[in-house]
């Protein structure tokens, strides 16, 4: 679940200014995280920077508007790389807490301990590519783009308005689009793209809300409740693809416990299916909503 609460509003001011603040602020911050967990990832670091990098890369769309061609290409495509990096870390330590939780009530006599303890292990495992040389020059690269979009000449305040206003309504446009998809097709792969979708375009919004303004405040709360009840079933979805790994159906096996990790991968199926059902019947009414300025 995304539980990153959006960026303090920036007090009236040029938009362009609050704009290299914003990213000035998000690059100082990359730096320091980078830094502090090349000496301990932890979970909280971990996350931070994934969120961060996040942020950059909704940034990336108004950057290439108003100066194409100023060593921008590239940038958001390492900046993507590193988010799965991250990505893959965080499943797997969701999934091990998920897991813990759940195991407290459905498994009192704990025959299916091995799997968070597993679980945990693979999150340490793929922690440590972090301080890995492959790691640290994926990181490098990214940090060789900071210097060009913090010293970019100011746009005319109306070319960056427009393209910070496109940028929100492309987003706008593919949240609806992966809405009506999930809507026809009804499938969990359809689901996941919108909850994508509506992440990137709220990343958007916060950046237009800083440097515009505007009455989309309440709008990013609407999109953090929408994002939190995809996350829950995402994080499920998670949980459930670890246990289906062949390598933990052998060791379910070898423990005799077969049949209690088929009982609950079963039970995670129903729930993940139940609380898709409900979104698609309960989702469309505060989607539109929220996305005010697009018919239905």
């Amino acid at each position: 679940m995304e539980n990153a609460k959006p960026p303090k509003i920036e007090p009236h001011g040029d938009p362009w200014e609050i704009f290299q603040g914003y990213l000035l602020r998000q690059t100082t911050e990359f730096r320091q995280v980078v830094h502090w967990i090349a000496k301990r990832p932890s979970k909280s670091k971990v996350h931070r920077l994934r969120l961060l990098s996040r942020r950059l890369r909704s940034a990336w769309p108004i950057l290439q508007k108003i100066s194409p061609g100023k060593g921008l290409k590239g940038g958001e495509k390492s900046l993507a790389k590193l988010t799965r990096i991250l990505g893959t870390i965080r499943s797997l330590d969701v999934s091990k807490e998920l897991l813990q939780q759940r195991l407290q009530i459905e498994d009192p006599k704990a025959s299916l301990s091995f799997l968070p303890k597993t679980l945990g292990k693979k999150a340490d495992r793929a922690r440590q590519t972090i301080d890995k040389k492959a790691w640290r020059k994926k990181v490098r690269k990214v940090e060789r783009y900071f210097g060009p979009i913090i010293g970019l000449t100011p746009p005319e305040s109306n070319v960056f308005a427009a393209a910070v206003q496109e940028s929100t309504e492309r987003g706008s446009d593919k949240v609806l689009h992966s809405w009506k998809s999930f809507e026809n097709k009804k499938t969990l792969k359809s689901l996941h793209r919108l909850r994508i979708a509506l992440k990137k375009w709220r990343y958007s919004l916060e950046i237009e809300v800083q440097c515009l303004g505007g009455a989309q405040r309440e709008q990013l709360l609407k999109a953090k409740s929408l994002q939190d009840q995809l996350g829950e079933i995402h994080d499920l979805q998670v949980v459930l693809s670890c246990l289906e790994a062949k390598s933990l159906r052998r060791k379910s096996k070898r423990q005799g416990a077969t049949k209690r990790l088929r009982k609950l991968r079963n039970s995670l199926r129903w729930e993940i299916q139940g609380k898709a059902q409900d979104f698609l019947l309960g989702g469309r009414k505060p989607l539109f909503s929220l996305i005010s300025t697009r018919s239905p």
